[in-house]
């Protein structure tokens, strides 16, 4: 069961390990799940793991664009699933990886409290973690908002202790996210018990074989004025990932993955982003 509050990150400035996975909803998958394989969709796993089955809780986190994100089906508050903007996620979780029922995509199931940071007007190349998108929030005056989903974990003493911070992440009230960081850490832990493991995300390996090479042929696709479903069209077989990695690059381009041709705009600016090369089919 899945309860989503705004909420704040259960590690502020600690060392975090990067995620092996990306995180997902089940509704994201299944509307990434290609047709050829529409008797698999939703994306599950037929013997997911147990609780007893599950890792050590560790907080890893990523990083992308605040549309990628919202196609992933991640929460962002009253902040609109756009290209422009960075979200930040960072997972308190214990997981384990299991096949899914297409009999090739690895996911991973566990139990997490998820933090979901968008912050707007940021520098691309600047450190991005929750203390920089509180001073970025307070100095620019920029939109922030952090959101969490409590995953897997369903105490009720958690879900009411998640529920105290909520809204625009400010140095105003970094300080009270500080003070919340132990004990939402410690319940995760000791009520780890009263739950049962659900969808985290989709390994970082099944996705890592085939997103760059299909985010790069997009690119040349929309360069070429060659529509998204177009595109899609091309990849006999197409798994999720490779779905997913042309969709992000036409959201980000683009704007749409649809039927609509990209505009003169979308295709200089991927013309821009191939610098000189092309990429072959």
């Amino acid at each position: 069961m899945r309860y989503v509050f705004a909420a704040v990150a259960l590690v502020v400035s600690s060392q975090a390990f990067a995620q092996e996975y990306v995180p997902v909803t089940e509704a994201t998958l299944a509307a990434l799940t290609p047709s050829a394989t529409v008797a698999f969709a939703p994306l599950t796993c037929p013997n997911p793991p147990k609780l007893a089955d599950l890792g050590t809780f560790k907080v890893t986190e990523s990083e992308m664009s605040r549309s990628l994100a919202g196609r992933l089906g991640l929460p962002l508050g009253g902040l609109a699933a756009n290209a422009s903007g960075r979200v930040l996620i960072q997972d308190f979780s214990r997981t384990k990886k299991c096949t899914a029922s297409d009999g090739k995509t690895e996911l991973v199931y566990g139990q997490a409290v998820r933090i979901v940071a968008s912050s707007d007007n940021f520098d691309a190349d600047g450190r991005f973690d929750l203390p920089t998108i509180a001073a970025n929030t307070t100095l620019k005056n920029s939109s922030s908002n952090i959101t969490a989903e409590v995953i897997g974990l369903t105490d009720t003493a958690l879900l009411k202790e998640a529920t105290k911070i909520f809204g625009a992440l400010n140095v105003d009230e970094y300080d009270r996210v500080k003070k919340l960081i132990q004990i939402l850490s410690e319940m995760a832990i000791t009520t780890a018990d009263k739950g049962t493991p659900q969808l985290l995300g989709m390994a970082a390996a099944e996705l890592d074989m085939s997103a760059p090479v299909m985010g790069a042929y997009a690119v040349q696709r929309i360069s070429d004025g060659k529509n998204c479903q177009e595109t899609k069209a091309t990849v006999p077989g197409i798994s999720a990932s490779a779905n997913l990695a042309i969709e992000n690059a036409y959201f980000a381009l683009a704007g749409t993955c649809s039927s609509d041709a990209p505009d003169a705009m979308a295709r200089a600016a991927a013309k821009d982003a191939l610098a000189g090369f092309k990429v072959k089919k």
